[in-house]
């Protein structure tokens, strides 16, 4: 079973790190995404850039450098590991 995992990352000063913002047994469709971004402020580029940024290059970035959302698809069970050892 895949599973599609939608994350958010601030990668700021303080390095803040990634946070799991849902997760999908499915691939998920535009309206999924765009309820799950809701309560991000987007302006440039767009809410509908960042989506398309998702399905084409599993990420995107908000209005600033620094925040970035990804989309990837791992099989049940796998582990995620950053080089750093984290998750």
């Amino acid at each position: 079973m895949k599973i599609s995992v939608l994350s958010y990352e601030v990668n700021e000063y303080d390095q803040q790190g990634k946070y799991i913002l849902t997760a999908y047994d499915h691939l998920p469709t535009r309206e999924e995404l765009k309820k799950a971004l809701s309560g991000f402020y987007f302006t440039y580029p767009t809410l509908e850039t960042v989506i398309d940024n998702l399905y084409s290059n599993t990420g995107g970035r908000l209005s600033y450098e620094y925040e970035w959302f990804y989309l990837n698809t791992i099989e049940s069970g796998e582990l995620v590991q950053e080089k750093q050892g984290g998750l």
